[in-house]
């Protein structure tokens, strides 16, 4: 957008458009910064700001398996399941 700033620059005199301090988790550019008040306002100066990239790194050491179940492991974990759901199918038609 269109800024300006509480010093004016008289004319023929040099000016230096400068970020200061970066704004937190961002980096500023500033594009014709510089230069000399030619009788009018400057309106060619640009300041342009990016967020920063983050960068997490790769753990150090030996990462650690995700322990999962095998396909034999759930097709007997289904087994045991339908076993105890068949008893208990059973149990409440018996109770009837």
């Amino acid at each position: 957008g269109i800024f300006t700033f509480a010093t004016l620059v008289a004319n023929s005199s040099p000016y230096a458009v400068t970020v200061l301090t970066q704004p937190t988790g961002q980096t500023c550019t500033v594009t014709a910064g510089s230069g000399a008040v030619a009788g009018a306002n400057v309106t060619s100066v640009a300041v342009n700001c990016v967020d920063d990239v983050v960068v997490i790194p790769p753990p150090s050491g030996p990462v650690a398996p995700v322990p999962t179940m095998s396909a034999y492991g759930l097709v007997l974990t289904m087994l045991g399941l339908l076993l105890v759901a068949s008893r208990r199918l059973r149990a409440s038609v018996s109770r009837r």
